[in-house]
């Protein structure tokens, strides 16, 4: 399993822990605008922060379920935070409250690239063991 020390804890609340992975981190810094970056990380304050949904579709996208790569996990729902052309995409590592952010996606298109889907599917699985930081 990856290391726990590589994730950064980006906000946590009442419904989940929000954590990036370290290319998520680098993507930001170097490819995202910053008003675009600056609404990322509050939409995700807001969606960690409260049980309801406070999000739409614009903003909070179901993506699809995508193969984990690994025999022992089913398909692992992904989703993606968006500001205007930002796509951060993550998903529930299955069986705790942790939502962990695998991809940056800077869009000339709307459509996702299915490529960063089924990596952040990947990246999620590495981490179904994890219980606590």
């Amino acid at each position: 399993m990856p290391e726990l020390a590589d994730l950064h804890v980006e906000c946590s609340g009442e419904r989940c822990t929000i954590l990036f992975m370290p290319r998520v981190c680098k993507g930001l810094e170097k490819k995202a605008d910053a008003q675009d970056e600056a609404r990322i990380r509050s939409l995700m304050r807001r969606y960690a922060t409260t049980t309801k949904d406070v999000l739409i579709d614009t903003q909070f996208r179901f993506e699809g379920r995508f193969k984990s790569g690994r025999p022992d996990v089913r398909k692992i729902a992904i989703y993606a935070f968006k500001a205007h052309q930002l796509r951060v995409y993550g998903g529930f590592v299955p069986a705790t409250k942790f939502f962990l952010c695998g991809e940056i996606d800077v869009k000339k298109q709307n459509a996702a690239d299915m490529t960063k889907l089924e990596s952040t599917a990947n990246t999620i699985a590495q981490y179904v063991d994890l219980e606590e930081l």
